[in-house]
């Protein structure tokens, strides 16, 4: 409301109660971040079939965290630290996850609409195939913590249709696929700077 003038004395307009607006804000924002979460945590058990006592969407994120530029021995073992689970509990859970994703995701790409948290899907065609790609790779051959990144890439996806991390996991499986095709046709590898020079 702006300021008003009668009579020659001047009404001056109210200042906006930040506080308050701020207070409503914050909560409103802890509310919805929550409710993400709760989403998300859902979802993971949905897709592993696991309990979140057995494996967590919140222990891969911060196993994640920990090897990141570490090589993939040493990723491994603090993997094995970490995850303090029987033998075949990630693979076993990153396969239930993409054969359970595969039905969650084709009713989603049918009705347009997230089964988790209702939002309608903005996904073009490229997202669509990628995703479509991702879901039909062997994920056998990726290490540890490629399968973890998988787990969190679908989840991502399946929550909120974001994208983000499933071409790395792309291009690595295919990449991984054609190096073991060539080694099996034969073909030897050469030194670059022997090719470079000549």
């Amino acid at each position: 409301m702006p300021s008003k003038t009668r009579k020659g004395i001047v009404t001056p307009k109210q200042a906006a109660q930040l506080s308050s607006l701020y207070e409503y804000t914050e909560a409103q924002l802890q509310e919805q971040q929550e409710r993400e979460a709760q989403i998300e945590r859902d979802a993971f058990e949905e897709l592993t079939g696991r309990s979140a006592d057995e494996l967590s969407l919140t222990e891969i994120r911060k196993i994640l965290s920990e090897v990141e530029g570490k090589d993939t021995s040493t990723q491994n073992d603090i993997i094995d630290s970490e995850l303090v689970t029987e033998g075949g509990v990630l693979a076993s859970s990153l396969n239930n996850a993409i054969e359970v994703a595969k039905r969650l995701i084709s009713n989603q790409f049918e009705s347009g609409v997230s089964l988790f948290n209702g939002e309608k899907l903005n996904i073009n065609e490229g997202d669509k195939k990628l995703v479509e790609t991702f879901l039909g790779l062997d994920l056998s051959v990726l290490s540890k913590a490629e399968q973890l990144r998988a787990l969190d890439s679908l989840t991502e996806f399946v929550t909120n249709g974001s994208t983000g991390g499933m071409q790395f996991i792309v291009d690595n499986v295919i990449g991984k696929e054609n190096a073991e095709t060539l080694k099996k046709e034969g073909v030897k590898s050469q030194n670059l700077m022997s090719v470079l020079t000549g």
